[in-house]
């Protein structure tokens, strides 16, 4: 798996997993206050999750449940990791779309700005979280079949692209839809090891270190999600700069393929 070069400003080229790997944390390095910046709307997210379990602890039988077996019974963890996995993905969408405004900002005037990424989101929040209910309701509908798992993991990775296809070429949200299905066509496997293993990593670190920290001290579970909240802020702007290098390696491999079909046919006419 070649790892350079990795010329995190050409962003227009093909590149190997180990090349997206290293061009996102050159990029992270050498930006860290815009990602930093961009990361922290997970920080009030954490709060809305924090608050979701609240009420929903109080509303429903899981509150007596923790007054009486604390908040580390294995029912009360899960449910509060459940909610944080169910709310994560909205905030991811909106860092996506952010950093890849700011990645398509630097490469024509090499200076990432995050006065353009959060423009950008003023303008494409309706298709996006069009796109976004969209997908979160298939992929949830076809998990809840069970035997539909399968189905919803593929259309996940097929669909994983939409948010840049809204944002850098102003598509709707179907076309972007429809465009992050036949990007990743063919390169299923090459999208999916971003998509489930970088950005799986990144949205379960979180919970994860939470559910320790929830188990090994008295730190409650608003503590334990601001936590979570802190280290998405570091983790996921990385997440999001590797699937938009993906987005430009998948463009360029399109072009390529494109090309080898229409040369045979010029070169038949002359």
């Amino acid at each position: 798996m070649p790892w350079r070069p990795s010329q995190p400003f050409a962003l227009a080229r093909r590149r190997a997993l180990g090349q997206i790997l290293l061009a996102s944390g050159r990029v992270y390095r050498e930006n860290p206050r815009l990602y930093l910046t961009i990361g922290t709307l997970f920080l009030p997210v954490s709060l809305v999750v924090a608050g979701i379990q609240q009420l929903l602890f109080h509303l429903t039988r899981f509150g007596a449940l923790s007054d009486v077996t604390g908040e580390t019974n294995a029912a009360v963890v899960g449910t509060a990791l459940t909610v944080g996995l169910l709310v994560a993905p909205l905030a991811l969408t909106i860092v996506q779309a952010m950093v890849a405004s700011s990645l398509a900002s630097a490469e024509r005037e090499r200076e990432l700005v995050p006065r353009t990424a959060y423009a950008t989101i003023r303008q494409r929040i309706r298709p996006i979280m069009a796109g976004l209910v969209v997908v979160a309701a298939v992929v949830v509908l076809l998990q809840l079949t069970v035997v539909g798992i399968p189905v919803g993991v593929w259309l996940l990775v097929r669909w994983s692209l939409f948010t840049q296809y809204i944002v850098l070429e102003n598509l709707s949200w179907r076309a972007g839809l429809r465009r992050s299905r036949e990007l990743v066509g063919g390169h299923w496997f090459h999208v999916a090891w971003v998509t489930l293993a970088v950005v799986g990593f990144a949205l379960l670190l979180g919970p994860l270190i939470g559910i320790v920290l929830l188990l090994a001290t008295p730190m409650s579970l608003t503590g334990v999600n601001l936590v979570s909240g802190v280290v998405y802020v570091l983790t996921i702007p990385y997440a999001a700069l590797a699937t938009t290098y993906v987005y430009y390696d998948l463009r360029v491999r399109e072009r390529v393929e494109r090309e080898a079909l229409v040369l045979p046919a010029e070169a038949v006419l002359d």
